[in-house]
C-alpha cells in the first residue's frame, strides 16, 4: 500500500469512531435497569459494533483512497437508515401513533445527575475504540509488511 492509502486508512479510522454514535451512546447508558432500555441500547450496541467491523474490514481490504472512502460512505449510509426511519416516523409519514411514541422518545433523558459521568464515559470509550482501531491497522500493515500473509506454497492435485 501506498503511503496515501495508509494515511487514508489512518483517517477512515477516525472518522468510523466519530460517526458511530450507536456505539458509544449504548455504552454509556447501561445503568438503567428497565427492560425497554436494556433491549435498545443492547441492539444499539449491536449495530453499532457490526458498523464498525464492517467499516475496518473495508478500511484494510481496500487498495486505494477513493475505494475506502466509497466504502465507508456506503457502511455509514447504512448504519444511519434507523435515524432516517426515526425522523420519518417523527414526521407522520408512517401514521399518528408511531410520532406519538418517536415524540415520547425524544423527551426520555438521562437525569442531570448522571450526565457529568456520561460526558467522562463517553471520551474514554471513543478514545479506547479509536486506539484500538490504529493498534488493529497498525498491526496488520506491519504484519502485511513483514509478508504474514504471504501464501507460502501452493499445491495443485489432478487427476487422470
Amino acid at each position: 500500500n501506498t503511503l496515501s492509502v495508509k494515511i487514508s486508512q489512518v483517517l477512515a479510522c477516525f472518522i468510523a469512531v466519530i460517526t458511530q454514535d450507536d456505539f458509544i451512546s449504548a455504552v454509556e447508558i447501561h445503568n438503567f435497569s428497565s427492560s425497554k432500555w436494556v433491549i435498545s441500547n443492547g441492539m444499539r450496541f449491536v449495530e453499532g459494533v457490526f458498523s464498525l467491523g464492517v467499516s475496518f474490514i473495508f478500511i484494510i481490504q481496500s487498495q486505494r483512497s477513493v475505494d475506502i472512502f466509497l466504502n465507508f460512505v456506503a457502511v455509514t449510509f447504512v448504519s444511519k437508515l434507523d435515524d432516517v426511519v426515526f425522523m420519518l416516523a417523527a414526521g407522520n409519514y408512517f401514521g399518528q401513533k408511531l410520532k406519538i411514541l418517536t415524540k415520547e422518545a425524544k423527551e426520555c433523558s438521562i437525569p442531570k445527575e448522571r450526565r457529568s459521568r456520561f460526558r467522562v464515559h463517553r471520551k474514554a470509550i471513543f478514545l479506547v475504540t479509536l486506539l484500538a482501531m490504529w493498534a488493529s491497522l497498525g498491526t496488520i500493515l506491519w504484519r502485511q509488511r513483514k509478508n504474514k500473509y504471504v501464501c507460502q506454497s501452493i499445491s495443485v492435485q489432478m487427476d487422470d
